[in-house]
């Protein structure tokens, strides 16, 4: 999937850098999250966005107490609870608890892979998996180790790779714990 600017039609593989692309053609400094990061190209889109992080949650679940900021959020969390699942699979009899989880599902039975890779043949039933995807093609890795300056495509990797600090500067590997580093370090001193 790729983002197209509706004035001069040019392309983008990330929103945020159709964003930015608007911005400067309207002359605008774009609008950034103070909280998340994301940018935005007009005022009441960041003003809606910074909702989802504002501390007042007014809907308030009786059974968890778990709070949200939109009653409907509230709505479909209280089916957890309730065991109301009223998006079914006419196919399978799968159930679901929203309607969109159940349009990702019929995806299996129709082999539907909407989102097309611009850069490749590649399809995907999940817009999730197409921006993991074209990753591999921008090469993009925004999530930096602060230790190594290691960088990753995905958050998770980061993660991963941060639960072993011990990172060997000759070959590629990691270590969880210093002894089983410093042993591994006299294989490169052997090597010399």
């Amino acid at each position: 999937m790729s983002f197209q600017c509706s004035d001069c039609e040019k392309t983008f593989i990330r929103k945020c850098n159709l964003v930015k692309h608007i911005c400067v053609k309207l002359e605008k400094k774009p609008l950034q999250s103070s909280i998340c990061q994301m940018i935005f190209a007009q005022k009441n889109y960041i003003d809606k966005h910074l909702k989802n992080h504002v501390k007042e949650k007014p809907f308030q679940c009786i059974v968890c107490g778990k709070a949200f900021a939109h009653k409907q959020s509230l709505l479909v969390h209280q089916r957890i609870h309730s065991g109301e699942k009223p998006f079914q699979c006419v196919q399978c009899d799968k159930s679901f608890t929203e309607r969109q989880s159940l349009v990702r599902h019929i995806r299996i039975h129709t082999g539907e892979k909407p989102y097309n890779c611009p850069h490749c043949e590649k399809a995907f039933a999940q817009k999730t998996n197409l921006t993991k995807h074209q990753k591999l093609h921008t090469g993009e890795k925004p999530y930096q180790c602060n230790l190594c300056n290691k960088a990753f495509s995905e958050r998770q990797y980061l993660i991963q790779h941060q639960k072993r600090p011990y990172h060997c500067s000759h070959c590629d590997r990691c270590f969880t714990l210093k002894r089983t580093y410093l042993n591994h370090q006299r294989v490169h001193i052997i090597e010399k």
